[in-house]
């Protein structure tokens, strides 16, 4: 018996030590009453805010949050387990906590509970009751095509990021312990952001994403404010099915599409790829393929969203702009395409360099051939060869010109069908309304080749690229008043002609003859020096064929006419010189010079 004249303490002790000896009489473990107490399904019991388990004051939750249909994400989770409890709010419990979602006779069956990523993922659900889980596959860590919060620990902690703000999530009176918790339990349906009638096809992009006061997490501010597409035209939506298709934030169905040319062809199917190799994002994106908003490359090597300053043919082909695309070919700078009266020697055919561009190739900024209108009478020409090998000038100018299944016709049609100017002719000056100064061309071929002895003044190479962007002159002048032409050693110093002392002389300009008045040939060069001696011009006989005096001299050249067709004009031999003698000379010896060196020259 306790002595109550024992001191306090000691009394206590030994009430203890009999109450012990008495229980484990009875064969009962007070740990096992204790926990015993509190098995079984029925979690809502205990640990709703309302519950009687005085041990689970600390783990409380709000069922009456965490049940509302429509609102809370996990309202109906777990909703096929068979129950017993007649409270079917345990489900929702046990669809976390017990590892295959069923009716639990243990306490601690799964204390530590599912998180996010086992059951939303889309590749091994934990149970079958969660197989309809909704599959996340985008707008994650490790999301199929669009990332997002990467630099979470994984997958789930990512989904903690967003789903923990505030707005993410329901009112509750429950204390919780954990961001995961919190979201499990009281993870809000966000109907507002889902758009289109229900089924809800799509969620609200720009709530997020057009949104710089956004509580969402970003890697990339920028992504916070995206512009649209272009404000240049009717602006297109982000789940137009070009884009980002049919599908809510986080499903597979949405996606972000590669950005090149076959995404911009689905909208503007009108257009392709420059020359077949430029990407469209080369000039309006940037090194991120950046779309949003589309942009356009300056000549200063940077984007604008404005297209006023944007690149043209120069841009790229005369001037060097920083520019992370295929290298551009590039042409003479200044263009040359006759560097007299360019575009205005034979009509109105361009004022600057760029319009030069266009006339001849027309705009094929977006096309996959950028030739433009020459291939339509390419022929067997190709673009880059030497001139050794071609005939793109007399695709032009040569009325003659037939090449592989093309013809001059073609190209007469080509122009004509854009209203433009057609080519001069260079044989009888069809097409050249302003003929003054026109010189009628008798070739011995019309190769590039021939074109480039009188208009390849300018050029070095034997390319045909260097010699279209950069004819010079036909004139006789522009070659042989030039020394250093001249002098190099594709030609002669002795055909250069000192232009003070020809103007001053009196075969200058102010006789009113010119050039070829006396240098007759159309074919130059030519094997043999065609011009005219004194005579043919000066010496005025009656009878040219039979009179044999040749001195009878005119300073009249002009009124010197032979059958009514002045001296100056006349080229054919057989207006003065008997037919049958010239044809007979020339059948023999070829030229008339194998044997006539000097006209005064006498053979016996």
């Amino acid at each position: 018996m306790v002595n109550k004249t024992m001191p306090k303490t000691i009394r206590r002790l030994l009430i203890i030590a009999v109450l012990i000896a008495l229980v484990s009489a009875l064969g009962i473990s007070l740990l096992t009453v204790s926990v015993s107490a509190h098995k079984g399904p029925d979690c809502i019991s205990c640990h709703d805010i309302g519950g009687v388990g005085k041990e689970c004051k600390r783990a409380r939750v709000d069922v009456s949050a965490m049940n509302q249909s429509g609102i809370s994400i996990h309202a109906n989770l777990n909703s096929a387990a068979d129950d017993t409890t007649g409270n079917p709010d345990n489900k929702m419990c046990w669809g976390c906590h017990i590892s295959d979602g069923q009716q639990p006779t243990e306490h601690d069956d799964l204390y530590n509970p599912y998180t996010c990523w086992d059951c939303h993922n889309d590749i091994s659900k934990p149970y079958a009751n969660v197989s309809n889980a909704p599959d996340v596959t985008e707008h994650f860590k490790l999301g199929y095509d669009i990332h997002a919060v990467t630099g979470a620990a994984g997958n789930t902690e990512s989904c903690l990021e967003c789903h923990s703000k505030d707005e993410m999530i329901m009112a509750y009176t429950a204390k919780y312990y954990s961001d995961l918790s919190l979201i499990s339990h009281y993870g809000r349906k966000r109907t507002d952001l889902q758009i289109d009638a229900p089924p809800y096809t799509y969620t609200n992009c720009s709530y997020c994403h057009q949104n710089a006061s956004t509580a969402f997490p970003f890697v990339n501010a920028e992504l916070k404010n995206l512009e649209n597409h272009t404000p240049r035209i009717t602006n297109p939506s982000c789940i137009d099915s070009n884009c980002h298709d049919s599908g809510r934030i986080h499903e597979t169905a949405l996606a972000k599409p590669s950005v090149d040319h076959t995404l911009c062809t689905k909208c503007h199917g009108d257009k392709s790829k420059h020359n077949g190799t430029v990407e469209c994002y080369e000039c309006h994106g940037n090194a991120t393929s950046k779309i949003h908003p589309i942009l356009y490359l300056t000549s200063d090597g940077t984007f604008s969203t404005s297209n006023a300053s944007a690149v043209n043919c120069i841009s790229c082909h005369q001037k060097t702009i920083s520019y992370t695309g295929p290298y551009p070919p590039k042409v003479s700078d200044p263009l040359h395409h006759s560097e007299v009266n360019t575009g205005r020697r034979w009509g109105d055919y361009w004022n600057n360099s760029l319009s030069a561009c266009i006339y001849c190739h027309s705009d094929t900024k977006h096309d996959a051939v950028a030739l433009g209108r020459p291939a339509e009478w390419r022929g067997d020409n190709i673009v880059g060869s030497s001139v050794n090998d071609s005939y793109w000038c007399a695709g032009c100018h040569y009325v003659g010109y037939s090449s592989d299944a093309h013809s001059y016709t073609d190209m007469v049609n080509e122009f004509s069908a854009s209203s433009l100017n057609i080519p001069p002719e260079i044989t009888n000056g069809m097409y050249a309304p302003n003929a003054t100064g026109f010189y009628e061309h008798v070739c011995d071929d019309w190769s590039d080749a021939l074109c480039r002895e009188c208009h390849g003044k300018f050029v070095t190479s034997y390319g045909v690229t260097e010699l279209m962007h950069n004819v010079s002159d036909g004139s006789c002048g522009n070659c042989h008043y030039d020394f250093r032409y001249m002098n190099n050693t594709r030609h002669a110093p002795t055909k250069y002609v000192n232009s003070t002392m020809f103007n001053a002389s009196v075969h200058g300009p102010s006789s009113g003859i010119g050039c070829t008045d006396c240098h007759t040939t159309s074919n130059h060069p030519y094997p043999e020096h065609y011009w005219k001696w004194c005579e043919c011009c000066h010496a005025v006989q009656s009878n040219p064929v039979d009179d044999t005096d040749r001195h009878n001299v005119t300073s009249d050249v002009q009124s010197n006419m032979v059958d009514g067709v002045s001296v100056l004009g006349i080229i054919d031999c057989k207006t003065c010189h008997n037919a049958t003698s010239y044809a007979n000379a020339k059948d023999n010896f070829v030229l008339c010079r194998w044997c006539h060196t000097y006209p005064d020259k006498v053979y016996e």
